[in-house]
């Protein structure tokens, strides 16, 4: 088998990795550093002595290239573009994207890069905290259909409407139909109303109160020294 480092690519001296995403296989070329930096998945294919590893390339047609975009951006300038939240958010609002970057991240493995989407909600201006609606019913949904149990994001989502609603909430048929199809957030949602009510909180905590991002972010690799 041919060595793998003869075939690596390098731009101006760096090697970079291809990847090609979604049906029509959008190009991106980028730094292998930065890209195994952030994903262990990533990391791992392009080590491997199957056809990634040898190529340096990767297909990735069940990805959308414009979250592959979010991605590598952030590889480069550590931040995400994305838009401030406002109450009409809906399918492609910043909260729904937001949510969705962090169920790719959470795919390829890529800890840091789901906390920092973890910060920008915390920190987008103008601020979540200033609107009293609860988050994107379609972000909650795209969050509990691709992410494990006890998933940082759930938490957050959770947290946020048990803030804004009330045990009244539960009562209205369409909340009950919603939660009858997702049987892992009425459970959730259950449990969290009810420390709610155990710790006597009239109104519950604002979870973006202090832009304390921390209370919900994951423990990240440690590079060895």
């Amino acid at each position: 088998m041919a060595s793998t480092v003869s075939k690596k690519r390098k731009f101006q001296g760096i090697a970079t990795v291809k990847l090609l995403v979604g049906s029509e296989g959008a190009e991106f070329n980028v730094h292998e550093e930065q890209l195994f930096e952030e994903s262990r998945v990533f990391r791992a294919a392009f080590e491997s002595k199957f056809k990634e590893g040898s190529e340096r390339t990767m297909y990735l047609p069940d990805d959308n290239a414009n979250l592959v975009d979010y991605l590598i951006n952030f590889l480069y300038v550590r931040s995400f573009n994305l838009l401030p939240y406002s109450p009409t958010d809906q399918e492609e609002g910043s909260i729904m994207l937001a949510v969705r970057l962090f169920v790719f991240a959470d795919k390829y493995d890529a800890t840091k890069v789901k906390n920092a989407i973890l910060r920008f909600l915390f920190t987008s201006p103008p601020r979540i905290k200033n609107y009293r609606t609860p988050p994107p019913r379609c972000a909650v949904d795209h969050a509990y259909g691709h992410t494990p149990r006890n998933s940082s994001i759930r938490r957050l989502l959770v947290d946020w409407v048990v803030w804004i609603t009330d045990a009244a909430w539960f009562e209205k048929e369409e909340h009950q139909a919603w939660l009858l199809g997702n049987p892992e957030l009425a459970l959730d949602l259950t449990l969290a109303f009810a420390k709610a009510g155990k710790l006597e909180w009239k109104n519950p905590l604002n979870p973006f109160q202090h832009n304390n991002a921390e209370l919900y972010a994951e423990a990240e690799e440690v590079k060895a020294q």
